[in-house]
């Protein structure tokens, strides 16, 4: 059990020093970064589950962290779309042209509680941790309030940051449920696993970490659940064996045996679990209810929330970009590769050499502490390669693991002060690792990787979803472009930010014309091709062999040609929209 209670070692004020580090890196975010490519689905659809019971629409993501991010709209009046076409056409509407004028306060408030509750992961660990030596709870608090993942996508209405947290949050619920075997926890347990699962569905794998971590209790009890300085557990049930011959046993006295035994406690087990699968339950009845109640044909709640899970399950068709090659694909490698390239230095040797401590048995922590981390991970590799940010509720266990082997380096460090120079040196090189790239936390890569070489490892929500889209209008402003053509992939209207735009025509393709601008993103360049196969001759042509005159953080490249442009329809009267010459859909928002 987690004894709360106990945990009075390190002051509060540690915390707040900490998430204010944490907030200074994401607040000016969420007016300075533009919506994301799945933000305007994201928001419009939680809106709608709001007001509408819309269970339906993007199934594949459940509903609560879509509601979250939508509930602040509440307290003003938004205008519906009337008569939408579908989900998509429902958030371009709502978000680009039924409610002008309020775009960045849409953006301010549907982002609010992935910044609440990434503070509230960070005030988990506090919890969790402030009962360890300082060196250890400031390393765990650090690394947190420096780690770019984290507070990159603290600042975008997306479900990874809230998955992350209600995850440890159903950890630390059912470790305490383990210890004090209360039903309130285990009850607890439940319900926020089902707000974890209700978030992404991939937080269905808390169900097997807590198999594991139960039967490791039951079948191990003589396992001492605590490493030095740490949290330790005493389980209660259990039948203490001190053989006569033993050095504890001295005429009769009792004392602390070093190891203990117990029987399975079944119908304490069947207990637990049957609490925490009603609160589970209960919650997924819940949060689908609304569907039942407002939708046609009235459906049960667990009926929804299947089909949403067979959705994901079945879900296969994104292309995704990895080492230069576009495909749809997945690769074994991807997830390593973009934890190790996304991850700062410092981060990546304490967690490296926390592990071979624990392999060599030089600390300890309890299972739960390291475990779930490795399980997510693991569980991960398989899935759809869309980005680092899937991986962030394994990040807190890693965390533990890291700060670990920084007390343990700081305690044998001593006096010598060379030691703890060279580990007070690990945080000022992630402090400056990550601040050195401040705002533009969504395209972080540490040091490993040049920028130039960015472009060619990771794409998607690794570098590139519209996040600079706001940025790039700022520029045309800046340099007087009176209209740009974009060859540009994304779920974002450009209008929407002031830019003036028009797409390629099909003499674009054969040279840059005269007078013309020419601005084209990452994500156009890494995945277009996949999604629209004609688009390949933009990519491929005469903008693949042109030095850019400029770019725009790691996301947009831009070409200025010299002279005057000609009069007539776009320019040029010999020219007809490219896309609409191919036959298929634009690849943004119509200007």
């Amino acid at each position: 059990m987690l004894n709360f209670e106990f945990m009075k070692s390190h002051s509060f004020l540690w915390y707040l020093l900490f998430a204010a580090l944490f907030a200074v890196q994401v607040l000016p975010r969420l007016w300075t970064d533009s919506l994301t490519n799945d933000e305007p689905m994201e928001i419009t659809n939680g809106y709608f589950y709001l007001t509408h019971g819309d269970v339906v629409s993007h199934a594949h993501h459940p509903p609560l962290s879509k509601a979250l991010e939508s509930l602040p709209l509440l307290a003003l009046r938004w205008k519906e779309p009337a008569a939408p076409a579908d989900a998509l056409d429902r958030a371009y509407k709502f978000c680009f042209r039924d409610n002008p004028g309020r775009l960045g306060t849409l953006a301010f408030l549907g982002r609010l509680s992935s910044l609440l509750l990434g503070l509230g992961l960070g005030f988990l660990l506090f919890r969790t941790t402030r009962a360890e030596p300082l060196p250890v709870f400031g390393a765990a608090l650090g690394l947190w309030a420096l780690d770019p993942t984290f507070s990159a996508f603290s600042a975008l209405a997306l479900a990874d940051v809230p998955l992350a947290f209600f995850f440890l949050a159903a950890l630390l619920s059912f470790t305490r449920a383990q210890e004090s075997n209360s039903w309130k926890s285990a009850l607890a347990a439940g319900v926020l696993s089902g707000m974890a699962v209700t978030c992404k569905f991939s937080g269905l794998v808390l169900l097997p970490v807590f198999l594991i971590l139960e039967l490791s209790q039951q079948l191990f009890p003589t396992l001492k659940k605590g490493g030095e300085g740490g949290i330790r557990f005493h389980q209660r049930g259990k039948t203490k064996l001190t053989p006569p011959g033993s050095p504890s046993f001295k005429e009769g006295k009792k004392e602390q045996p070093r190891f203990s035994a117990s029987a399975l406690s079944w119908p304490t087990f069947f207990q637990k679990w049957s609490l925490g699968l009603a609160g589970f339950g209960l919650w997924v009845f819940l949060i689908y209810l609304p569907g039942t109640l407002c939708l046609p044909g009235h459906l049960f709640p667990f009926h929804y929330f299947w089909d949403g899970f067979q959705e994901m399950a079945h879900y296969k068709g994104h292309p995704v970009y990895f080492m230069g090659q576009v495909g749809r694909v997945n690769h074994w490698a991807y997830f390593p590769t973009a934890f190790v390239l996304k991850t700062p230095l410092p981060f990546l040797i304490l967690l490296a050499g926390g592990s071979a401590l624990m392999v060599f048995r030089k600390i300890r922590l309890p299972l739960w502490q390291w475990m779930p981390g490795v399980a997510f991970f693991a569980a991960m590799i398989p899935t759809q390669d869309l980005g680092v940010r899937y991986l962030l509720p394994a990040y807190p266990f890693f965390m533990f693991v890291a700060a670990k082997a920084f007390g343990w380096l700081w305690e044998r460090a001593g006096k010598k002060r060379l030691g703890k120079a060279a580990l007070a040196g690990l945080g000022i090189f992630q402090a400056a690792s990550v601040g050195l790239n401040f705002p533009h936390a969504v395209s972080y890569f540490n040091d490993l990787v040049t920028p130039e070489r960015k472009f060619f490892w990771l794409g998607d929500s690794n570098l590139d979803i519209s996040q600079d889209l706001k940025r790039l209008a700022e520029t045309a402003r800046q340099r007087g472009w009176d209209k740009v053509k974009l060859a540009y992939l994304g779920g974002v209207d450009p209008s929407a930010y002031g830019l003036s735009w028009e797409p390629w025509r099909e003499g674009d393709l054969v040279k840059p014309r005269p007078g013309e601008v020419y601005a084209v993103n990452a994500g156009f360049f890494q995945l277009a091709p996949a999604f629209y196969p004609d688009t390949l001759s933009i990519a491929a042509d005469w903008l693949s062999q042109e030095t850019p005159t400029g770019r725009i953080n790691d996301t947009w490249y831009y070409f200025e040609i010299p002279g005057r442009r000609e009069p007539g329809l776009g320019g040029y009267v010999d020219s007809v929209p490219f896309q609409q010459s191919r036959g298929y859909a634009p690849l943004g928002a119509g200007p």
